[in-house]
């Protein structure tokens, strides 16, 4: 009897909880829909989407008679808040865009182009294709995605080329392929050299991704405020393909493959493999379990996908060599004079100021078209 007093007595707590979450649920809508007025507004006046200083009299405001643990949950919470608002500002509205576009690939970068152009582009056809059947997606047929306007290749570098090999021939002069793949070089080279080809090409990379792979876990804003490298001339760019990629919130860059390679082995391929000699080289110490939280940072990537990234370093392995040379005689110079490390936080924080600083501040909001 005891136990289903405490067990009726559990759900009616959870029960108040399910009705204030819903109150919640209805106030977080209601607070958008008056996000949604002021972006607008903001929009047509050429006005930034952040107000750095509204948000810091707004949290002030909220903290103001808070204990300081108290003071601490509620910033985390409206600062997530608020964080999502200026999300859904930048967001593209939806288009009137018309075409046909196939993904070859639907892991975690074509799934989540699939899903962020029928999102924002509901008009144009799209075709995805995979030799996985257990997508939930409306799978074509391999003919019928070598037919489209523009043929996305969302696969690892040697997957591409494996694929163009039994199938580029197929492919119509009049379609456009472009390829997803974080290395450039050795695809285009591959692509220009093979005389049988007569689709249009165009090397591109968005710089974006997670640890999790696979179409469980695309995201139809992935794309959203993240930059894409196009490995052509500004003109030779198709409107239309133009037009899709910024529909889906890409910031559009331009760069030879040559150069895009050898920034990246620098900037993403060197960081992976970093966080994967540091795990290996760590295994005894970790065995201690006294593992700080700089640690599980340094190495939160060391998790991601080994097929994927053993082909990444296999076709960037010239760039990767340079950097993990550049990278060694760096550690190995501050090692020996660590009695001048103070000199190099000081270079180090004025490289990150100039390079890495956050210029969001002055992204004007997305002129959303009238429902």
């Amino acid at each position: 009897m005891g136990s289903e007093k405490q067990d009726l007595s559990l759900k009616a707590f959870r029960d108040e909880i399910d009705r204030i979450d819903h109150q919640i649920l209805s106030l977080l809508f209601e607070r958008l829909t008056q996000v949604d007025q002021i972006s607008q507004w903001k929009a047509s006046k050429g006005i930034p989407i952040k107000d750095q200083l509204r948000e810091k009299e707004k949290i002030g405001a909220l903290t103001k008679n808070l204990s300081d643990s108290d003071a601490k949950w509620v910033e985390s919470i409206f600062q997530e808040i608020m964080r999502q608002s200026k999300l859904y500002q930048s967001k593209p509205g939806v288009s009137t865009l018309k075409g046909s576009v196939s993904i070859i690939g639907l892991g975690l970068m074509g799934g989540s182009l699939y899903k962020a152009i029928r999102h924002y582009h509901p008009l144009i056809e799209v075709k995805p294709f995979d030799i996985r059947s257990d997508i939930d997606a409306p799978l074509v047929s391999l003919n019928e995605a070598l037919g489209s306007e523009y043929i996305f290749l969302c696969l690892s570098p040697h997957q591409i080329k494996e694929f163009l090999k039994q199938h580029g021939e197929k492919i119509f002069h009049e379609s456009t392929v472009i390829d997803f793949a974080s290395t450039k070089s050795d695809i285009a080279n591959f692509v220009f050299s093979y005389k049988k080809f007569k689709f249009n090409f165009i090397p591109a990379h968005p710089i974006v991704g997670k640890e999790s792979s696979g179409y469980e876990h695309s995201d139809v804003d992935l794309y959203l405020n993240k930059k894409i490298v196009i490995c052509d001339d500004e003109e030779q760019l198709p409107k239309l393909l133009k037009e899709v990629l910024l529909g889906i919130g890409l910031k559009i860059k331009h760069m030879n493959t040559e150069d895009h390679d050898q920034s990246l082995a620098f900037t993403s391929h060197l960081p992976h493999l970093i966080a994967l000699a540091l795990v290996l080289s760590s295994e005894q110490q970790l065995k201690k379990d006294i593992v700080p939280q700089s640690f599980l940072d340094l190495t939160r990537i060391s998790d991601a996908s080994s097929s994927l990234w053993q082909d990444i370093f296999t076709s960037n392995q010239h760039y990767l060599t340079l950097a993990v040379n550049e990278f060694n005689r760096v550690l190995i110079d501050l090692l020996n004079n660590v009695d001048r490390l103070k000199d190099a936080y000081n270079k180090a924080k004025e490289i990150k100021k100039e390079c890495l600083d956050d210029h969001s501040s002055q992204e004007i909001p997305f002129k959303k078209p009238a429902a």
